[in-house]
């Protein structure tokens, strides 16, 4: 057992094929280090080998990357926008505060009109939309609050439905139907794909990817009791 411990560490570092493009243009094949996880990437661990160590890259080393067939990121600096949306922490009236940042966006969606990407941080989850052609992914707005009139009151404000419609607007004209259906849209991953697959005129092809795989290791559990009073087990 102890002999396969430094087996079962190397395991767990789960590379999967894919590509990174370098500042300079050049794309370099090789291997990622796939890790599912709850929040947005900060660094990308990129190897050209599996006999190599893997290297950690940020932005300043390369944009985009991606891991065939699962995921691909694209480095922007954006508005990223601070107010939460966590029951404990909403802030009393519209929180507007954001902060410009430069962050690995998942592209959800991508066509030759609009495409769509995703963020998530320890805050929230956030979406970006992005005009072609060279234009800057602007973030959906959504705000989540108390309301300041009325005690234990909740107000979701969606204003990101305004702005899919003036997106819509720009490549469909104004659409009394289509500016309708657009009211309902919920801040999801599948309506607002199924809003920049309409744009684009294309239809999403979901991944065939198992997201479960194998972990071997070990675990200690320790725990402590003590008793007082008309007891059996008091002072124990």
């Amino acid at each position: 057992f102890l002999l396969s411990l430094p087996v079962m560490a190397h395991a767990q570092i789960n590379l999967k094929k894919g590509y990174i493009v370098k500042q300079s243009g050049d794309t370099l094949r090789g291997y990622i280090d796939y890790r599912e996880r709850g929040e947005n990437p900060e660094l990308v661990r990129f190897t050209k080998s599996l006999d190599e160590k893997t290297l950690s890259l940020g932005f300043e080393d390369c944009s985009p990357f991606g891991i065939d067939g699962i995921v691909r990121y694209e480095g922007y600096v954006v508005s990223v926008s601070q107010s939460q949306e966590s029951l404990s922490y909403l802030s009393k009236g519209v929180d507007t505060t954001s902060k410009r940042d430069t962050v690995f966006l998942e592209v959800m969606s991508a066509g030759d009109k609009i495409s769509l990407y995703k963020y998530r941080d320890k805050i929230k989850t956030r979406f970006y939309i992005r005009e072609h052609p060279n234009s800057v992914p602007q973030e959906l707005i959504r705000h989540v609050f108390l309301n300041p009139d009325k005690d234990g009151s909740m107000v979701t404000l969606d204003r990101f439905r305004l702005q899919l419609i003036n997106v819509n607007r720009n490549f469909n004209g104004s659409n009394g139907s289509d500016e309708a259906g657009i009211n309902r849209l919920r801040y999801t991953d599948s309506d607002l794909i199924r809003f920049v697959e309409r744009i684009n005129q294309v239809k999403h092809v979901k991944q065939r990817v198992s997201k479960t795989r194998f972990f071997v290791g070990a675990g200690l559990n320790v725990s402590h009791a003590s008793y007082s009073g008309q007891t059996r087990l008091a002072e124990a």
